[in-house]
C-alpha cells in the first residue's frame, strides 16, 4: 500500500487468501462453510450506525491503529470473495497476478487493484469495487415477485437498528448471483436503486447463490415461503447460513419476527453440516440474552431448544476419534446448545464427566467434544473445579490446554469464582494479552458481565496495566454487550474520564449496539411472548 488508507490491500487480501490453502489442504473441513459465517458477521459489523469506509483517514498514530479493525479485515476480505465469485476464480486470480506483476517492488493503490481486474475481465469491477470501498456500510436488496422471468429489485442501505433511516440515494454496484436449475450461478449487475433482472431458470428463486454476496436479501412471503420449503434439499450449507443471517438481521431490523427467525433455526434442525447449526443455535443464544427477559421465557426457549435439537444429538452416538471432523464440530455444537440455552441435566452432567477426563488425560477424550464439555462444566462448576482449572494453566506442559484452562476461568458464573478470576486475571500470573481476552469473555457473557464490569471500574489501574494499545480498544468495545440505559451511561462516563487509546470509534460502536439491544428487547420482547404462546 502507497498509504495506512488503504491498508485493506495488504489486510483484507490476506483474510481472503489465508481460507485457500487450507481449503485446498482439507477439504474435508469445509472451510467455505466458515468464511460464510465470518461474511454473515462482517455484515452485521458493517450494518452498525457506527462503522467506517474500507478506505478511510488514516494520518495520526490514532487513526492509523484503529484501521485494525473488522472493516479492514472481514470487509474487505468479502468483497474480494463477491468479486471472486462474480468473475470466476480463474479470471480473478489472472487480475491478481498481473497486478502484482506491474507491482512487484513497489507500493500500490486500490485504483491499481481494481483497474487492473477490470483490465483482465471487461468487468465493470472498478464501478464495484469503489462502490464498496469508499462508502459506509451495506445494501439491502428487496425483490419483488418474479413476473414473467424478470424481477424487480430495489437497494437501499441496511441498518440492524429499525430507528436509524437510510438516507435517499445512496447506492451501490453490486454483482447479483442467482441460483439456476444446474450447479452455475446467474450473476448480474444492479446499480441503480431500482432495477429489473432477467430471472433464471430454477426450482425457486434465491438472490444469492453461493452465499458470497456482501449484501442482505428479502423477498415476498410467497417468494421466502418456497425457500424455506427448499431449504434442506435445494440450497447449500453455505446458501443456508446466508439465509439465517439474513432473517435474524432482519428480526434485529424489527422488519421480521423473532418467531420467524425460530421456525427457520427448527426448519434447519437436522442439517448435517456442524456451521449451519452453529449459525441457527447462535441467534437462539442471542434471543435467550437479550429478548428474553422473564424466567417463564428463558424456561420456554429452554424447552423448545430440547425439543428440536435433542434428537439430533442422540443420533450421532457416542464421539469417537474416528469421526469426520465435520461430525466432530456438529456434535460439539449440539452439544454445547443443549448444555447451555437447554440447560439439559444429563448433558451437564456428562459435561462434568468429559472433563474430569480430559483434564487426567487430554488423550483419552475426542478433544473437540472435550472443549466444549469444559465450557459447560465451567459455567455449573464449582470452587474445586476452578482450582482444578487454575492448576491446569499453571502447571500443563500443553499450550492448547493451557490456554483452554485460563479462558474457562472466565466462564464460572458464582460471583466468589467470578471475583477470584478476576483478582487471578490482573495477577502476574497472567500474561498481557490473556488478561485482555479473559475480560472480554467475562464482559461478553450473560451470567459474567455485571461482575466484570464493576470490577474494571474499582479497579481501573490494575485493569490497564493488562491491556495492550489494541486490547484497549478490544475492552471498551465488549461493554456494548449490555442492555440498558444505565450500563450504557456507565460505560460513556466511564470511558469520557478513563481515556483508552485508540478506541474513540469502538466507544461509539459500543454505545450504539446497547441502544440497539434496548430497542431489540422493545420491539422483539412482545412478539416472543406471543410465539411462545402459540407453541402451547
Amino acid at each position: 500500500m502507497q498509504w495506512w488508507d488503504n491498508l485493506w490491500l495488504n489486510e483484507g487480501f490476506a483474510s481472503w487468501m489465508e481460507n485457500k490453502p487450507v481449503a485446498a489442504w482439507h477439504p474435508e473441513w469445509n472451510i467455505p462453510q466458515d468464511v460464510a459465517q465470518q461474511l454473515n458477521g462482517t455484515l452485521n459489523l458493517d450494518a452498525q450506525r457506527t462503522t467506517r469506509t474500507i478506505r478511510a483517514k488514516a494520518d495520526t498514530p490514532d487513526e492509523i491503529n484503529q484501521m485494525f479493525d473488522g472493516i479492514t479485515y472481514g470487509k474487505a476480505g468479502a468483497v474480494l470473495l463477491m468479486v471472486e465469485n462474480y468473475l470466476g476464480e480463474q479470471t480473478f486470480r489472472q487480475g491478481v497476478h498481473n497486478y502484482l506483476a506491474a507491482h512487484m517492488y513497489g507500493n500500490a493503490t486500490a485504483e491499481d487493484f481494481w483497474n487492473a481486474q477490470t483490465t483482465t475481465s471487461h468487468k465493470p469491477v472498478d464501478k464495484i469495487m469503489e462502490s464498496f470501498v469508499v462508502q459506509p456500510g451495506e445494501p439491502i436488496l428487496t425483490f419483488d415477485d418474479p413476473k414473467d422471468s424478470s424481477v424487480s429489485v430495489q437497494q437501499q442501505r441496511f441498518f440492524l437498528n429499525p430507528s436509524v433511516k437510510a438516507e435517499q440515494g445512496q447506492s451501490w454496484t453490486v454483482p447479483v448471483c442467482m441460483k439456476t436449475s444446474g450447479k452455475a450461478s446467474d450473476c448480474q449487475v444492479i446499480s441503480a436503486a431500482q432495477q429489473a433482472l432477467n430471472v433464471p431458470q430454477a426450482q425457486f428463486f434465491f438472490a444469492n447463490a453461493g452465499g458470497k454476496g456482501y449484501y442482505r436479501s428479502t423477498y415476498p412471503a410467497d417468494v421466502y415461503g418456497k425457500i424455506i420449503s427448499n431449504v434442506e434439499s435445494g440450497l447449500t450449507p453455505e446458501e443456508r447460513i446466508s439465509l439465517l443471517g439474513d432473517v435474524w438481521a432482519q428480526v434485529r431490523a424489527d422488519k421480521m419476527g423473532v418467531g420467524d427467525y425460530l421456525n427457520l433455526a427448527a426448519a434447519v434442525k437436522d442439517d448435517t453440516s456442524a456451521s449451519v447449526i452453529q449459525t441457527a443455535l447462535s441467534a437462539v443464544g442471542t434471543i435467550d440474552d437479550q429478548i428474553a427477559s422473564t424466567d417463564e421465557e428463558h424456561k420456554a426457549l429452554a424447552a423448545w431448544v430440547l425439543k428440536n435439537f435433542k434428537p439430533a444429538y442422540g443420533r450421532l452416538g457416542k464421539a469417537s476419534d474416528s469421526d469426520s471432523p465435520e461430525k466432530k464440530e456438529l456434535r460439539a455444537a449440539l452439544f454445547g446448545a443443549l448444555g447451555t440455552i437447554g440447560e439439559d441435566p444429563g448433558v451437564i452432567s456428562e459435561a462434568k464427566e468429559i472433563a474430569q477426563k480430559y483434564l487426567s488425560d487430554p488423550s483419552s477424550v475426542e478433544p473437540t467434544l472435550a472443549q466444549t464439555a469444559i465450557g459447560v462444566a465451567a459455567l455449573h462448576g464449582d470452587a474445586a473445579f476452578f482450582d482444578q482449572l487454575q492448576k491446569t494453566y499453571e502447571s500443563s506442559t500443553n499450550p492448547q490446554v493451557q490456554e483452554g484452562a485460563l479462558r474457562m476461568l472466565a466462564l464460572f458464573k458464582d460471583p466468589a469464582l467470578e471475583r477470584r478470576a478476576l483478582d487471578y486475571t490482573v495477577s502476574n500470573k497472567v500474561r498481557n494479552q490473556d488478561a485482555a481476552i479473559e475480560f472480554l469473555i467475562m464482559l461478553r457473557g450473560q451470567e459474567t458481565r455485571d461482575e466484570a464490569w464493576k470490577y474494571i471500574q474499582q479497579n481501573w489501574d490494575k485493569v490497564k496495566a493488562q491491556l495492550t494499545t489494541s486490547m484497549g480498544a478490544y475492552l471498551v468495545g465488549a461493554t456494548g454487550s449490555f442492555c440498558s440505559t444505565q450500563a450504557r451511561d456507565q460505560v460513556v462516563d466511564f470511558f469520557s474520564t478513563h481515556k483508552v487509546p485508540a478506541s474513540d470509534r469502538s466507544l461509539a460502536r459500543a454505545k450504539d449496539q446497547i441502544n440497539d439491544c434496548i430497542e431489540l428487547r422493545s420491539e422483539q420482547g412482545p412478539k416472543l411472548k406471543e410465539w411462545i404462546e402459540a407453541q402451547k
